[in-house]
């Protein structure tokens, strides 16, 4: 009897945190951290790795002094945020991505030179840009 109760707790107890885990997996909503119709740009930063993220710093403020008309968003996020880096699957810092749409148009991870993300960038918003202009 003893035994039947305690296999009866155990299993009431990981039924109540796999509720849990899917309650909070399943409560996130990425609409919340994005602009409809406006792509938002997350540059994923991990503060023990924060000397290889000054050329992603320096390529989004290059790209906003050239291009001032185009407007976006950028938000930092720090790497304990648990549910957007895992929602993204961000496993590398940094990581700079953009999302359109609730779609990821543009991916960068790691250690990259300043020209490189910024190139990238061009490429990518710029293109999109006029896509959404039109």
């Amino acid at each position: 009897m003893k035994k039947k109760i305690v296999i009866f707790l155990f299993s009431s107890f990981f039924l109540l945190i796999s509720c849990q885990i899917t309650d909070t997996n399943s409560s996130y909503d990425p609409s919340l951290y994005t602009n409809e119709n406006e792509p938002t740009t997350f540059l994923f930063s991990d503060e023990n790795h924060i000397q290889e993220e000054s050329s992603y710093y320096d390529a989004l403020l290059e790209f906003n002094r050239i291009h001032p008309e185009y407007n976006h968003s950028i938000n930092i996020i720090p790497a304990y945020e648990q549910q957007l880096t895992n929602y993204y699957n961000i496993n590398v810092f940094p990581t700079l991505i953009v999302i359109y749409d609730l779609d990821v148009m543009v991916r960068i991870e790691g250690l990259k030179e300043t020209k490189e993300i910024l190139k990238v960038l061009e490429r990518n918003l710029l293109h999109l840009h006029e896509e959404v202009s039109s």
